[in-house]
């Protein structure tokens, strides 16, 4: 069975609108930075769809939409944690109050801050951009597409099977086609240069009427920015560094880099790799 893409690649009953990245990355960090996601990584979507290995790890994108739309994959760093907390005891609070909700969401708080935040937030970006509301992709949530037999008896009158499946998008290889963000299968790490391994990627969201603009890159976050005297804070009050002995800690260390030495890695991700094996436990 194959995947068939129904969408042209000309753009499609809408006006396509030119922004720069740094307008686009403001109305993000205005929306959703106070909410814990301070993590916005911009790329073209047809773009990466060309380079995709496979139709499995393809971005469906809508019919209406601007050619080469832009895409911004949404994600956190440990900023997160104070807003996560303080929504999760609201949450217990209704409860004890008669507030219901579903076991889906009471089985994954997370999940369910994650949802809850994005929907609040995605629309007020139509208004600060003067655009269509993005469509938004989450990571832990699988999307759902027709798939297409080769046998004839079983398309439908639009040549289409009635057959759904559902897969996720790899949300670690659309992060790294940014760029910016550097994964090492082998430990099952994507690591960042300011915020070391401490990222996750929650959503993917398309903005169907922007184009995607020639300026992209990651720019500080001017309100929120986990700097680095924060991030220190944060590391060194990690409780590992007081479970294993520090000659325990050079010896990881050590192995790490001859594994990434005799892999062939670059003296740029042996940097990123030390990095994180500091940041770990100390």
């Amino acid at each position: 069975m194959c995947i068939r893409d129904r969408v042209s690649t000309q753009s499609t009953g809408i006006i396509p609108m030119a922004l720069s990245w740094r307008s686009v990355h403001s109305a993000l960090v205005h929306s959703f930075t106070p909410r814990g996601f301070d993590l916005f990584l911009p790329l073209s979507i047809e773009k990466y769809n060309q380079q995709a290995r496979s139709g499995a790890h393809k971005v469906p994108l809508p019919e209406k939409r601007a050619s080469n739309c832009l895409g911004v994959v949404v994600g956190n760093t440990k900023l997160i944690w104070p807003n996560f907390l303080s929504f999760y005891s609201k949450v217990q609070q209704e409860r004890y109050h008669g507030t219901s909700y579903s076991s889906y969401h009471l089985q994954n708080p997370f999940y369910h801050y994650i949802e809850e935040t994005l929907s609040q937030v995605t629309p007020s970006l139509k208004s600060l951009l003067q655009t269509e509301e993005p469509l938004v992709h989450y990571f832990h949530k699988p999307i759902s597409e027709r798939i297409l037999p080769n046998e004839e008896n079983l398309k439908d009158k639009d040549g289409w099977s009635s057959i759904f499946r559902e897969r996720y998008l790899p949300a670690q290889r659309i992060a790294e086609a940014t760029g910016y963000i550097q994964g090492f299968p082998e430990f099952g790490l994507c690591v960042s240069e300011i915020y070391g391994p401490w990222i996750t990627f929650r959503a993917l969201l398309i903005f169907p009427q922007i184009t995607t603009p020639s300026d992209i890159h990651p720019l500080d976050n001017s309100n929120n920015l986990l700097r680095q005297n924060e991030h220190h804070h944060y590391v060194t009050h990690f409780p590992v560094k007081h479970l294993i002995p520090l000659s325990e800690v050079a010896r990881l260390e050590n192995m790490f880099q001859k594994n990434i030495q005799n892999s062939g890695t670059s003296r740029h991700h042996l940097k990123i790799m030390v990095f994180f094996i500091h940041s770990l436990f100390f």
